[in-house]
């Protein structure tokens, strides 16, 4: 370039040359993250091994993975066997519930209880975090609540979201027609 300073244009050049390659990098190590997040959230429980130690090693990844310890109590009426969809949606119920509570609970601990009732079963999530009333008073309720109440119906159940201000959240799933289904 005629009357440039040619070491200056080479040096600002060098600098995006760097910059990019730094974006390049970032943007590989979101993908990786996003990946592995993905990969994650698809990984089906298994559900030819017992649904209470699926349940159980999920505990033991959050507690790892949070610090937030976590309890299960198993009710001794609860079935051994559950049918592929009853486990899986129960776990996604679980899981989504364990979510909530590490991203918006502040809890230091979370009860996971697997109850028999009359025909059924019931599952309960309690944490002792901040609960649920958003800043005007109102419960909030996102994606993750609409999603465990479509597979508590799927089951043919229902689900509640219970919570006061200071006294943590409970999610509580029953499902019932276990008797003859599981």
């Amino acid at each position: 370039m005629p009357g440039c300073d040619c070491s200056s244009f080479e040096a600002g050049q060098d600098q995006v040359i760097q910059r990019v390659d730094s974006f390049q990098e970032s943007t590989r190590e979101v993908l990786h993250n996003i990946r592995n997040v993905l990969y994650e959230l698809r990984e089906e429980p298994s559900t030819d091994s017992n649904f209470v130690h699926q349940v159980r090693m999920l505990l033991n990844r959050f507690e790892i993975s949070t610090g937030i310890r976590s309890k299960l109590n198993v009710d001794a009426g609860w079935p051994a066997r559950l049918s592929a969809a009853s486990a899986y949606n129960l776990y996604r119920i679980v899981e989504e519930a364990l979510n909530n509570v590490r991203l918006h609970s502040g809890a230091a601990r979370v009860d996971v209880q697997l109850g028999a009732i009359d025909d059924g079963v019931s599952l309960v999530v309690r944490d002792d975090g901040r609960g649920l009333l958003g800043s005007d008073g109102s419960r909030r309720h996102g994606m993750g609540v609409m999603g465990m109440r479509e597979r508590a119906v799927l089951l043919g159940g229902e689900l509640d979201v219970t919570s006061d201000e200071g006294e943590g959240t409970i999610v509580t799933a029953i499902v019932r027609g276990f008797a003859n289904s599981y």
